[in-house]
């Protein structure tokens, strides 16, 4: 079994990019803290996702922004330039809820297309 459940804030914006097939894939990272008596440690996790999902989150999230992800690690190995051996362990992301907005955000969001999110679509509601 490979499944992963996290939540986290974006630590950048997603980037997006067409790849040579013609398939959209969206990479951010998040950072997830972990509480434990009275010490905290963040982790930092490179989110991989593709096709519509890709889209949407390019369109509709932004630094800062919680999200509730679903997913399965995925590990790449390769030799780089100078033929040392490398890794990348990542998040391949299969579902997602949008978390609260960030906390300097208090109005609609605009979109590309001049069209707005209204705050109940971003589901404010959500404890935080």
């Amino acid at each position: 079994m490979n499944k992963v459940f996290i939540s986290g804030r974006l630590v950048r914006d997603p980037e997006s990019k067409i790849t040579s097939s013609g398939k959209t894939l969206c990479t951010f990272s998040i950072a997830n803290d972990l509480h434990y008596r009275d010490n905290k440690k963040t982790g930092f996790y490179n989110i991989k996702v593709w096709g519509n999902m890709a889209n949407i989150i390019t369109e509709y999230y932004t630094k800062g922004q919680e999200i509730f992800i679903t997913g399965r690690l995925d590990h790449n190995k390769w030799k780089d330039q100078e033929g040392k051996n490398r890794n990348d362990v990542s998040i391949i992301l299969e579902n997602f809820d949008f978390g609260s907005k960030p906390r300097y955000v208090n109005s609609d969001i605009s979109i590309n297309n001049g069209e707005t999110i209204p705050k109940p679509f971003m589901q404010e509601n959500f404890p935080e």
